[in-house]
This record gives C-alpha cells, sequence and structure tokens, in this order.
C-alpha cells in the first residue's frame, strides 16, 4: 500500500444521500435513484472497517483528517460513529492522532450526539442559509416544514459543548439579495467560520443554463462584495471567512486550498455507502446524475483489496491502470490537499485570529 506524501481529504458519504430534509436546491437528493437495488443505505461495519484501514495506510501522518458527509450522516445515529471512532483506534499506528470532521444540516442534534461529538474531538461544520426568513424557504423537512428552529438548537448545543463548528451557507436566489442581513445573522450568532457555497443548478433547457434557485453571477459577486467591506472593516478579529482567505492566499504566495478555486477541480474524491468511489460532484442534476456518475466513477475500495488494484473491478466499469490506480481510495494519491496543515495554520495566522 502506498503513501501520500501531503495531507488529503477525502468526503466519506456512510448513509448516502438519506437525509431528513428535502431542501429544494439539494443536487444530492435524487441520486438515491443511483443505487435502484439497495435497500438500505448505510455502509456495513465491515466496509467501514476496510476503509479507515485503507485510508490509514495511505496517510504520510502524524495526523490523519476524516471527513464524514452525507446526505445527512447523523440519519446513522450516534452508535455508528461510535464504531467509526473504535476502529479508527483499532488501526490507528502508535503516535499518530486522528481528526474527525461531520456536515450536519443540525436538526437530529441532541445532548447525546453534542457529548460524544466533544469527548471525541470532532469539528462540526453546519448547514444554515441565514436567519429564519431565508433558510426556511428552501430548507424544509420531507412533510414540507421548515427547519431554522432545529437547526438553530443543535448549532446552540455544539456551542455549549464547545465542539468547534463552522457554518456553510448556502448562496441562492433569494438570500443573496440580502448579503448585510445573511452576514449579520451570523456575526450575532457568535460565528467563527463561515463558508460560502453558491447554488450551481444546471439546467441545459434555460437560457442561461443554470436553474432558478442559481444565483447570477453578478448576484453573487455583489454580494460577497458586500459582506467584505463590513467583514474588512470590523470583524477580521472574530470572524474567518473562508472565500476571503482564499482569495488571500495568491498574494501570500499560496496555492487555493479549496476545490473550486483551482485551475482544475476534482481533487476530492467520495466515498459512497458501498465503497463506490467518485470524484466529488458538486453541481450536477438528476436528469444528468447517471451519466456524471459515470464518467466520474474511480471504482470501488472494498474490491480495489480483492482485486489487488489491478484489472476491471466487477460491477463498477471503471479501468484501473497503473496511472489510474493512484487515485484509488487505497492510494488516495490523488485525494491531496494542495497545502499542507502547516502552511493552512500559517495562511490563517497572517489573515485572521478568529477560527478557534
Amino acid at each position: 500500500m502506498g503513501k501520500v506524501s501531503r495531507e488529503f481529504q477525502v468526503f466519506v458519504k456512510p448513509a448516502g444521500a438519506v437525509c431528513n430534509l428535502d431542501c429544494q436546491y439539494c443536487y444530492y437528493r435524487d441520486k438515491r435513484s443511483l443505487y435502484p437495488d439497495t435497500g438500505v443505505f448505510r455502509m456495513p461495519e465491515s466496509l467501514l472497517e476496510e476503509y479507515i484501514v485503507q485510508h490509514i495506510e495511505a496517510a504520510a501522518g502524524p495526523e490523519i483528517a476524516f471527513s464524514w458527509h452525507g446526505g445527512e450522516p447523523t440519519t446513522l445515529g450516534v452508535d455508528f460513529f461510535r464504531k467509526a471512532v473504535e476502529l479508527q483506534r483499532k488501526h490507528r499506528p502508535a503516535g499518530w492522532r486522528i481528526r474527525n470532521g461531520i456536515q450536519t444540516n443540525g436538526v437530529l442534534l441532541d445532548e447525546e450526539w453534542c457529548r460524544f461529538l466533544a469527548a471525541e474531538e470532532f469539528r462540526a461544520g453546519l448547514s444554515l442559509d441565514g436567519p429564519a426568513e431565508l433558510h426556511d424557504p428552501y430548507r424544509v423537512t420531507r412533510g414540507g416544514q421548515p427547519t431554522h428552529q432545529q437547526a438553530m438548537r443543535g448549532y446552540h448545543l455544539l456551542r455549549q459543548h464547545e465542539v468547534p463548528t463552522d457554518i456553510v451557507c448556502t448562496v441562492h436566489n433569494l438570500n443573496v439579495r440580502y448579503p448585510l442581513t445573511v452576514y449579520r445573522f451570523f456575526r450575532e450568532i457568535g460565528c467563527r467560520y463561515l463558508g460560502f457555497l453558491p447554488v450551481v443548478e444546471s439546467a441545459p433547457e434555460a437560457p442561461d443554463g443554470v436553474g432558478p434557485y442559481t444565483p447570477s453571477a453578478e448576484a453573487y459577486g455583489a454580494f460577497l462584495c458586500k459582506i467584505f467591506d463590513e467583514w474588512i472593516e470590523r470583524d477580521t478579529s472574530r470572524m474567518a471567512v473562508q472565500t476571503f482567505e482564499e482569495a488571500a492566499r495568491p498574494a501570500l504566495g499560496m496555492e487555493h486550498s479549496l476545490c473550486v478555486f483551482r485551475e482544475t477541480c476534482g481533487q476530492i474524491p467520495v466515498v459512497e455507502h458501498n465503497g463506490d468511489f467518485f470524484r466529488a460532484i458538486t453541481s450536477s442534476t438528476a436528469n444528468t446524475a447517471g451519466a456524471t456518475s459515470a464518467r466520474r466513477l474511480w471504482g470501488n475500495c472494498w474490491k480495489a483489496r480483492r482485486n489487488g488494484l489491478s484489472g476491471r473491478p466487477s460491477g463498477t466499469g471503471c479501468r484501473v491502470t497503473a496511472a489510474t490506480a493512484k487515485r484509488w481510495p487505497c492510494a488516495m494519491a490523488d485525494a491531496l490537499s494542495t497545502a499542507s496543515s502547516g502552511r493552512r495554520r500559517a495562511m490563517r495566522a497572517s489573515t485572521t485570529s478568529a477560527r478557534g
């Protein structure tokens, strides 16, 4: 098993596309249709252990990062992640440290969840689109009910248990019109690290090629500029904003760490609930999901071990050659982050003291 020379990141989706919400702009909510024969979207314990072993074997150390995504990973229940941590400890080399991050909508978080996250030193990413009037129109339950109140309850529990929490704000055609309302809301609730993720909804039949939830480039640019002017004037010491950090990196002689800012995107892979290994999908829609996924599928980490990273793993449709084996989850070579953790710490120390 080869090791990579730098820190890397993999998005693991142990529940696949399963989610307790039905966010109207979500590109992933219909991806369950890619697995029509799957009854329960839950990574089996044997595959979970195999993935963890491969991830650790690929890491250069002494720190290893795991990123748990979805769908909504908390739908699996806290015991699934207790087992994941147990397996990480079982296979972790002596003296190495494992870091876990989990991206969540916050709705299912409770005292038990937050005690666990705090005890195991997880970092959380929480999805919030601003105040209730801008969050609730699109971020709804399967029954169409608003979710802001439940998400904020989860946020406050995370803070009470001192779980480091980043906020991801999806920027859509509604909240893009109110940049300072959005930004000031996050400042008021004590957000320390904020990321903006614009909706890019592919709609080839539309005149501009995108769907109705997508803000225009001009509107998104104006949104960021308005927020930047207020942030730079008063908030650089209290809040870090990911987009602004990225904009500063070239001036500091550093490569971009966020995929979408690089000349070539797609270096962060996704491991699905059944072990399928993809390049990260960021904007594909249901009507193109099958074709897009077929192009992006690199293989399956369960079958990779059995087949020795060569030949055509059964059922994957993805031939693994000497060149493509580097991109396998076993080697993780194409999952590299472009900056080491030390360089990222230097970057944040140079631009802001906000993230804690």
